[in-house]
């Protein structure tokens, strides 16, 4: 194994003799030597020397052992180094086999196995994660004539040419180059090869994400999904949910609902399903008001015996929030609680906001008292949703007294939250309006564009039922800030503001 000290022997006996004796043989074992020790590049810099300064020609099976012995796996002779110094040996390494591929080619032309260097070539280049070069071997690949070999090792053949198509499938998806990868995928079928559950898989991804915003290409990928569907009991290895997470994926951003659920129950049918599959078909039903199907789905995944997520969950009583229908808001947080899925803040602020819509103001408060019992903190967005929806029942009272609660529980209101109360106020309590305006100054917070607005509208709507130095008051703070433009896109009416049933600068 003490390659340097063979190489100075070697050289020795060249010195003397003018040639190197037994030049192969010896050469051979010296760069063995070398690779032994994990001295590649001596190994690779000795047989270059050798092959081109002295004309010895190692045999293809010198060449070979080289080749191998440099790509085996030596990972346990990095321990301690970074990965990107790993990487940076392995590129080396690859670069070298490369060269050494080369000259072989070179040095023995006309008698060398093209096939099997060429299928070497593509392996070598894949693992260094060189898609242009294991593309181009792959073409050359294509052209060589195997015809001469025996009829008895067709499914051999067969075998290690789809081994080879998937290395390159494999690395062109490592660099993102999905249309070459779905362009190699068809000349594998066009080779008389039968994709295997890899291949297929890392097609139909590659299709979807290449694709992802052409419904047609998308709905060709579906096309290679139910052929790979169909002969799933005999694809080794079988394809894996991936495959389908890709396609339900590239139907979500295309927000076809129907897809997404045909492409879930084949999942189903297949026994692949997963959490993340139906996750996804639960927040698209959410985006689109399906609150029915996002519920069907939810009601799926415990069937399959799978937990769904608290963002499905927070979706759907999102979406049940949004559509009004209160009803199916606390029975979802109650089934949380029985599946023992952990409620957040997220959760209550949904459920509290749909509460206020529907002025149960009773059950807001008691869910408001539950989220404190379970140590959840609420945060200023967990009572600006509630201030917010006070303004679709007019309910200026209500908004008053969550400001004073989030005083007692020491959290400090922000702007927005001012803004909503100012909002909820501004139509029948000018007065309460100049309190929460004083409350928000002492607090050091800076009027903004609604604010300001807000003010303005006081003095339009109430003048005769303020006071001259309420009047003076507000005066003084509209000349203090800057007149602001105002146009039905920014503040709308307050009929406007009442049918979204939310703070437009939180939007």
């Amino acid at each position: 194994g003490e390659g340097q000290a063979a190489e100075m022997v070697l050289r020795d006996m060249a010195s003397t003799r003018d040639e190197w004796p037994n030049q192969e043989e010896r050469l051979e074992s010296v760069i063995s030597a070398y690779m032994e020790s994990g001295s590649y590049g001596d190994g690779h810099r000795l047989l270059m020397e050798a092959q081109r300064t002295f004309q010895v020609k190692l045999d293809e099976e010198a060449h070979m052992n080289l080749i191998n012995m440099c790509m085996e796996d030596t990972s346990h002779m990095h321990e301690g180094q970074s990965s990107s110094q790993i990487m940076a040996l392995l590129e080396t390494r690859v670069r070298m086999c490369l060269g050494a591929i080369d000259e072989l080619r070179y040095t023995h032309a006309s008698t060398h196995d093209k096939s099997m260097v060429t299928k070497l070539a593509i392996s070598v280049a894949a693992r260094g994660g060189d898609w242009q070069r294991s593309y181009d071997e792959l073409m050359v690949l294509r052209e060589i004539d195997d015809d001469d070999e025996e009829e008895d090792s067709d499914w051999r053949r067969a075998m290690a040419m789809q081994t080879v198509y998937i290395q390159v499938m494999g690395v062109l998806n490592v660099n993102r180059e999905f249309r070459k990868l779905v362009e190699v995928f068809r000349m594998m079928e066009a080779d008389g090869l039968d994709p295997n559950g890899t291949s297929y898989g890392l097609a139909i991804s590659a299709a979807c994400r290449s694709y992802s915003k052409n419904y047609d290409k998308v709905k060709e990928a579906e096309g290679i999904l139910l052929e790979a569907h169909e002969l799933r009991d005999e694809l080794y290895p079988p394809l894996d949910s991936r495959a389908y997470q890709a396609l339900i994926g590239a139907y979500d951003k295309l927000d076809d609902f129907e897809a997404v659920q045909r492409i879930i129950y084949l999942a189903k049918d297949a026994g692949v399903l997963d959490d993340r599959c139906l996750e996804t078909g639960v927040l698209l039903c959410a985006r689109m008001k399906r609150l029915h199907d996002a519920t069907k789905l939810l009601k799926l995944t415990t069937e399959i015996g799978l937990t769904p997520s608290i963002t499905s969950y927070n979706a759907v009583i999102g979406c049940a929030e949004k559509q009004g229908k209160m009803r199916s808001v606390v029975p979802l947080i109650e089934e949380m609680e029985t599946l023992g899925i952990n409620t957040n803040a997220v959760t209550y602020n949904i459920a509290m906001r749909s509460c206020a819509r529907q002025d149960d103001w009773e059950k807001a408060w008691e869910l408001l008292d539950e989220m404190l019992d379970e140590g959840l903190t609420p945060t200023v967005h967990s009572f600006t949703t509630m201030i917010s929806a006070c303004g679709a029942t007019n309910n200026a009272e209500q908004a008053l007294v969550f400001l004073d609660e989030m005083d007692r529980l020491s959290i400090a209101p922000d702007i927005v939250a001012y803004n909503a109360v100012l909002k909820v106020c501004l139509e029948d309590h000018p007065r309460e309006v100049l309190e929460v305006l004083r409350r928000m100054r002492r607090a050091g917070l800076e009027a903004d564009k609604t604010t300001t607005w807000a003010m303005y509208k006081v003095k339009e709507n109430h003048e005769e039922a303020l006071s001259g130095a309420e009047l003076e008051e507000i005066e003084k703070f509209i000349s203090a800030t800057k007149r602001p433009s105002f146009n039905k896109k920014s503040f709308g009416s307050r009929q406007s503001y009442d049918r979204k049933g939310g703070d437009r600068d939180r939007n």
